[in-house]
């Protein structure tokens, strides 16, 4: 077991008053929640009542008739047209030493000459921003598409993984350092062989429908509905370790590229085969409990560093930016 532990609850607290205190005004858009997310890309592709239904975590979603293995195949796509495009339409990440800027440096500010041109990138609206912008949310579309087709709570696997890295990067050991979680296992007790988050509870009460109940609210906890507000979340986590200064848009994509890999790995085999119901989901398709845990970690760090991506280049609400795509 871990000597440290990651209270959630603690967390979504300390993050509902540090919003509290902002004076930025509410957006007049509705925040787009998961549940959102995953019903219009299941419309999108589905318009048969004779596909089979499948049970995630309090979430009943209609499977579409495509293989998890497209859809994987699909956001190697999405992902491989993101870095072609940081390298050829953004601004270089200058002034880095060993990945790293100056420990106050953000892209909403910066006083460094050589870091003008990446902030005036990102701060204005241009043809290249919007591709790149376009681009993300459809990383981020990829992934909501895995998740309906492998019948796993999307949502639920994000919320999971940031408790379990909470646990392998403890504040008061990680702070202002970029090394692997292997570094504090000492001091943790996690390695490669404990990583399950099948016993994770997050704490948060669900209705029938996956939704936070309102015993939850009536806590005084924030909703972690919304694509806006798990963002916030995973903002705050780096901030709490000093993390903006290696969270670059290249360093990020580069490491959603590798968690992408990671997650293709994991298909390499598996994936093209329908149930007896003729859906994918993947605990109908033969796959043990615990590999499909390792589906969900995988899936919820490259949607973690999409979410992370998005925040730092400037997308305020990237399930918003995911609908739009879809709209138009």
């Amino acid at each position: 077991l871990s000597l440290y532990t990651f209270n959630t609850t603690r967390y979504i607290n300390e993050l509902m008053m540090q919003e509290t205190d902002q004076s930025t005004p509410t957006p007049p858009n509705t925040p787009t929640t998961f549940a959102s997310l995953s019903s219009i890309i299941t419309d999108a592709k589905n318009h048969n009542n004779d596909i089979p239904q499948c049970q995630t975590t309090n979430i009943v979603t209609s499977v579409y008739v495509s293989s998890p293995r497209n859809e994987v195949l699909t956001l190697g796509a999405a992902v491989g047209n993101l870095c072609h495009q940081i390298l050829t339409l953004a601004p270089l990440d200058k002034d880095t030493t060993a990945g790293a800027l100056p420990e106050d440096y953000s892209l909403s500010s910066s006083s460094s000459t050589s870091l003008s041109s990446l902030v005036s990138f990102w701060d204005t609206p241009s043809d290249n921003r919007q591709k790149i912008y376009d681009t993300i949310a459809s990383v981020f579309a990829c992934l909501v598409k895995i998740s309906v087709v492998c019948c796993v709570d999307f949502r639920m696997s994000i919320l999971k993984k940031i408790d379990l890295n909470g646990r392998k990067y403890p504040v008061e050991l990680c702070k202002g350092k970029s090394g692997k979680y292997t570094a504090y296992s000492s001091q943790t007790g996690i390695n490669k062989t404990n990583q399950s988050t099948l016993d994770i509870d997050i704490g948060i009460p669900q209705d029938k429908d996956g939704h936070s109940s309102s015993s939850a609210h009536s806590a005084g906890e924030p909703s972690l509905d919304t694509v806006a507000a798990v963002s916030g979340f995973i903002r705050k986590f780096a901030m709490d370790r000093n993390w903006p200064r290696y969270h670059t848009p290249r360093n990020i994509t580069l490491a959603m590229l590798g968690e992408a890999g990671e997650l293709a790995e994991l298909f390499q085999w598996l994936g093209d085969q329908a149930g007896d119901d003729g859906g994918y989901g993947l605990l109908n398709t033969g796959w043990r409990e615990q590999d499909v845990d390792s589906v969900q970690q995988e899936l919820a760090d490259v949607a973690i560093y999409c979410l992370r991506l998005a925040d730092v280049v400037g997308i305020e609400d990237l399930g918003r930016a995911v609908l739009n795509l879809y709209n138009n």
